[in-house]
């Protein structure tokens, strides 16, 4: 699927330390984050997706940090070269599809962090997911002369940030799921 981009600047993200914002034209969006690593300091992302890259700049002030998935430990990112350079990147892929919560967790020296790519949905590290299976049943109309309508109205609240429907029927060629705002605009189907 399609990477979706979280800045290093993204409320999204929960830095825990001293990490410092630093202006860099070179960064995705103008500025990337740094922490002295002996201090010790982690960055945390929440996503629902499988795959994840985290992008970084080095430079000969780099040390290393170690990328954990769910409390896992998936693998260590040395932040050292010669010069600086931007746009490095490290993959870690072949996580099960689901909610996940990333930590980048600095061990000596400069840590970096510019974005992260997700092949998901990035949500603030404290969302709370609840999942609510509501069941509807009824009788459509077996053809398009006798085309029905069977509305199910629901209310989401304004913290929602993903609603998964199925629909199920038996004995019909066809049928379709319209999901609509509160003014009557179709936002799914």
């Amino acid at each position: 699927g399609p990477w979706n981009s979280v800045s290093s600047s993204s409320e999204l993200l929960l830095f825990d330390g001293r990490w410092k914002s630093v202006s860099s034209g070179a960064a995705e969006g103008g500025s990337y984050h740094r922490i002295n690593g002996t201090r010790g300091g982690s960055a945390f992302m929440r996503y629902v997706g499988s795959n994840v890259k985290l992008v970084y700049p080095t430079g000969p002030q780099g040390g290393l940090a170690d990328v954990f998935i769910d409390g896992r430990e998936v693998g260590r990112i040395s932040f050292w070269s010669d010069s600086v350079s931007f746009g490095h990147v490290s993959a870690f892929t072949g996580n099960s599809e689901g909610d996940h919560v990333l930590e980048l967790r600095a061990i000596n020296d400069m840590a970096y962090l510019d974005e992260l790519q997700i092949d998901g949905v990035a949500y603030p590290v404290d969302a709370v997911f609840v999942e609510t299976t509501v069941t509807h049943t009824g009788f459509m109309g077996p053809s398009v002369t006798d085309l029905q309508v069977h509305t199910i109205q629901f209310e989401v609240g304004p913290d929602v940030t993903n609603i998964r429907a199925q629909l199920a029927w038996d004995g019909l060629d066809d049928l379709d799921l319209y999901l609509k705002d509160v003014d009557g605009n179709t936002v799914a189907s």
